[in-house]
């Protein structure tokens, strides 16, 4: 099955213009990682949850510009790719320390959404010569994420 080709030019010019964006965020504002989580250093409280706000949002219009494409097949990868890697930022915010003194409005819909990204790619991957330990990361981050979002499932 091919892929559609304006599916694939609209994905890439949003994603396009996406990425341009980021990069044109005042390096204040920009998120910085240690040991695959959000670090915030020292920065005033203030700078830290308007960089966190732009940031779950640029990364939750990512997984909503990929998601319907979240499948296993030619022509459909890249978008696979920049879908489970907005998916897994976002799980990485949520768990950030940061996170757990912090309620945004939200926050939660965001992280169930991205673990139900991750749970897709998982079912798909199951069985097949592909489940490896990212496959094994992305299931672990699943279930923090659940235990996090949802106070009932501990």
């Amino acid at each position: 099955m091919r892929t559609p080709r304006c599916v694939t030019s609209l994905g890439s010019g949003l994603t396009s213009q996406l990425n341009e964006l980021e990069r044109s965020i005042h390096p204040r504002y920009r998120l910085q990682w240690r040991n695959g989580n959000v670090h915030f250093g020292k920065q005033p409280i203030v700078l830290s949850l308007k960089a966190l706000n732009i940031h779950i949002a640029l990364q939750q219009e990512r997984l909503r510009i990929h998601r319907p494409f979240l499948v296993r097949g030619k022509g459909y990868e890249r978008s696979r790719a920049a879908c489970l890697e907005a998916a897994s930022t976002l799980l990485a915010i949520h768990r950030s320390p940061f996170m757990r003194a912090a309620c945004f409005g939200g926050l939660t819909y965001k992280t169930i959404a991205a673990a139900t990204c991750l749970a897709i790619d998982l079912l798909q991957s199951h069985g097949s010569d592909s489940f490896d330990a990212t496959a094994v990361a992305h299931r672990d981050e699943v279930v923090h994420a659940c235990v996090r979002a949802l106070p009932s499932a501990r």
